[in-house]
């Protein structure tokens, strides 16, 4: 699933990916296909979701995950057990160069997988300030009376 979040000052993909358990022979590489689409088309992104690899423990898996991460200029932010069973299974995955990331953490969730969460700083618009404007209001002049007053005055009357 793939959504795009964006208003005035913010715009990011949200990528949630589920990697059922096990080994799906082709999972690698629709992953570095997925990651060559969104490293070229979208500035900011964020992959998230249960990729069931276990991160923690090193692996053939492991390190060919974290070599296609490397390769695309990636980085997986989830360094902490993130299942019942204290593995590493949830990730959340952004550009190296992501700097609106704050340190995720885990609360128990309602499965055997606890809850992810990630704070996001994102700029917000400039506050509008507000200020009154004071204007003569022409369309209700009466143009024979102002003629009078102009003609009568000190500059016309008396002119240096």
């Amino acid at each position: 699933m793939c959504l795009n979040i964006s208003n005035s000052c913010f715009s990011g993909n949200f990528i949630c990916i589920y990697r059922p358990p096990g080994h799906p022979a082709n999972f690698f590489e629709q992953f570095q296909d997925l990651l060559e689409n969104v490293v070229t088309i979208h500035s900011d992104f964020y992959i998230v979701g249960d990729f069931n690899l276990h991160l923690d423990i090193p692996s053939a898996t492991t390190t060919t995950f974290n070599d296609i991460l490397a390769s695309f200029d990636t980085t997986q932010h989830v360094n902490f057990p993130t299942h019942i069973h204290g593995r590493w299974l949830d990730i959340i995955i952004t550009r190296s160069s992501c700097k609106n990331i704050q340190t995720p953490t885990v609360v128990d969730g309602l499965s055997d997988h606890n809850t992810v969460i990630a704070n996001f700083k994102v700029r917000t618009a400039p506050a509008v300030s507000k200020h009154n404007v004071f204007y003569r209001a022409f369309h209700s002049i009466n143009i024979a009376a102002f003629m009078a007053d102009i003609t009568t005055s000190n500059l016309v009357t008396h002119p240096r």
